[in-house]
């Protein structure tokens, strides 16, 4: 395999008083602050949101989308552009910017050689790691440990994901699996397995029960816990508003809307109930403002069956993705791609 670069201690020197092309001038280990004994970073499987207790929220770029979570304002959960998902390998892969800051790099230390296809992770808080997409090393301590499993690049929106477990567990994380929640956790510490899976559970119990939608690991719809499987399309329906999966990349939101205007459904659900129900679920996949909003307009103009509203339109997301609105008789129709794949 390539061999990963190691510098001496005399060049490593000239490195950082020249300054080095890795930014290593700027990681400066009196400015770290990492995970602490009592924080904890969650991935679960098919989800595009990651959950960070303690202060390793701050290592991610500002631009990456955050709110506190549902009934614990102590965690973060941030929503990133590929969801962790798992390999032929059978091991979870995470985007390894997203991983990296999850697990408490600074952005500023972590680093993609393109020509060498080389990620490299030097935050003087941690041991460096090295790897390289498609070899199953990771370089570590200045050593290289054949691992099962290889870095990958997921396109589209052009990420390479990392194991999260080795890489955790190369900057020091306890790490576990958790089959019946698909997620995996990861801590630093001698706190037993036990109770931080019970802590997680208790505070992460509301979050954990929205689904995500969608087979695509670039475009993942969530949707709110309490519905049903609509039979015939094998749409999740939750008063009124459905989320399904067209196995073909894209993920489809619609409203449901009787003849007279803002009709109570068969089933007892009011309008009022789907227009909040809508409004939670665009909020949670693309942040409340400008764009929720004016899908919220379009969605309350088209309250029957007999007015057609609103003109097809094809609007980007904050977080890239393409979006299609349309009126589809029945209701609201809101179909969602991947970022950088048009309709």
């Amino acid at each position: 395999m390539k061999k990963f670069k190691v510098l001496s201690l005399a060049v490593l020197v000239v490195f950082l008083l020249a300054g080095s092309v890795f930014g290593a001038v700027k990681c400066l280990a009196q400015e770290e602050k990492v995970v602490t004994d009592q924080g904890w970073v969650v991935f679960r499987l098919g989800d595009p949101r990651v959950f960070v207790k303690g202060p390793n929220a701050d290592k991610f770029a500002p631009e990456v989308p955050r709110r506190p979570a549902d009934g614990a304002p102590d965690v973060t959960v941030l929503k990133i552009d590929v969801a962790p998902y798992t390999n032929k390998d059978g091991r979870t892969m995470v985007p390894f910017r997203f991983l990296a800051n999850a697990l408490g790099v600074d952005n500023r230390c972590i680093h993609w050689d393109g020509a060498l296809r080389q990620v490299t992770l030097d935050d003087p808080a941690f041991p460096t790691v090295q790897m390289i997409v498609g070899e199953r090393v990771i370089a570590t301590g200045g050593r290289e440990i054949p691992i099962d499993t290889a870095p990958e690049l997921v396109s589209p929106p052009g990420r390479t994901t990392l194991p999260a477990r080795f890489v955790a567990q190369a900057l020091g994380y306890n790490v576990e699996w958790d089959e019946k929640t698909n997620t995996v956790y990861c801590w630093k510490g001698q706190r037993p397995k036990e109770q931080v899976r019970d802590e997680i559970l208790k505070l992460l119990g509301g979050e954990l029960a929205w689904r995500s939608i969608g087979v695509s690991t670039a475009n993942k719809v969530l949707a709110p816990p309490g519905g049903h499987i609509v039979p015939g399309n094998g749409a999740y329906s939750v008063n009124g508003v459905m989320v399904i999966d067209e196995s073909d990349g894209v993920v489809c939101i619609l409203t449901t809307v009787g003849i007279q205007p803002k009709a109570t459904l068969p089933d007892g659900t009011t309008w009022e109930q789907q227009m909040a129900t809508l409004r939670q679920v665009l909020e949670r996949n693309f942040g409340p403002g400008e764009f929720t909003e004016k899908l919220m307009y379009m969605a309350e103009q088209k309250d029957s069956q007999y007015k057609n509203y609103p003109p097809l339109q094809v609007l980007t997301a904050p977080d890239g993705r393409q979006v299609m609105v349309d009126d589809d008789g029945g209701g609201i129709f809101i179909a969602v791609k991947p970022p950088g794949v048009g309709f």
